[in-house]
């Protein structure tokens, strides 16, 4: 009997524990990457206009 609740306390602490793998910072600090690459990286600002790149490569 205490073995099944010793069971059940690793379970529900290992469940509560992906319950804390996001964060509001960490979301905010993932878009902020993110958006940085895509503008960076796979857009070419023009005049008044943003084009797609169509392919990444190193040299870019």
């Amino acid at each position: 009997m205490k073995r099944k609740h010793i069971v059940f306390v690793i379970v529900l602490l290992l469940l509560t524990q992906q319950a804390w793998a996001q964060s509001s910072f960490g979301n905010l600090t993932k878009y902020g990457w993110y958006r940085y690459r895509l503008v960076n990286d796979f857009m070419k600002i023009g005049e008044g206009c943003c084009v797609m790149r169509q392919l990444k490569t190193d040299n870019n």
